[in-house]
């Protein structure tokens, strides 16, 4: 039995949540890697999830890591799931420029915006404009 295309396309969000997840376990003395970016301990550092095209389009998800100088725990927030949610994107983005990567114990790994299209197609009620579908409703 086939899977929806919806279904399919989630699944790799699914996949970017495990290597989150997977990076979020590390050490805070370990260097932190997601996708191609790598942040040494007591660095900062900015790239992008990329969700590769296949029957939908493909994105790129904005990602900040602030590994700490100091062992620690790591904190993943994610912003943007509907991409109406202004302020909480907004509020990622100001709190990047707060955090002093020697002064931290830990890691931060901070996805800015969780659903691209949506946030550039400014939409209203929580739907991705390519699937029409609700990030919140069907993460894995």
């Amino acid at each position: 039995m086939t899977q929806p295309n919806w279904q399919k396309k989630y699944r790799a969000v699914g996949i970017i949540v495990i290597v989150l997840w997977a990076a979020c376990h590390s050490f805070a003395k370990d260097p932190i890697v997601i996708g191609d970016l790598k942040v040494s301990p007591g660095e900062m550092g900015a790239g992008y999830l990329v969700v590769p095209a296949k029957k939908d389009p493909g994105c790129s998800i904005p990602v900040t890591v602030i590994n700490g100088a100091k062992e620690g725990k790591i904190l993943a927030l994610v912003a943007g799931v509907h991409g109406y949610e202004f302020t909480t994107i907004l509020s990622l983005y100001r709190l990047k420029s707060m955090i002093d990567p020697q002064k931290l114990a830990g890691t931060l790994v901070l996805v800015h915006i969780a659903t691209p299209p949506g946030f550039q197609k400014r939409t209203i009620g929580g739907y991705n404009p390519l699937d029409g579908k609700n990030l919140n409703r069907v993460f894995p």
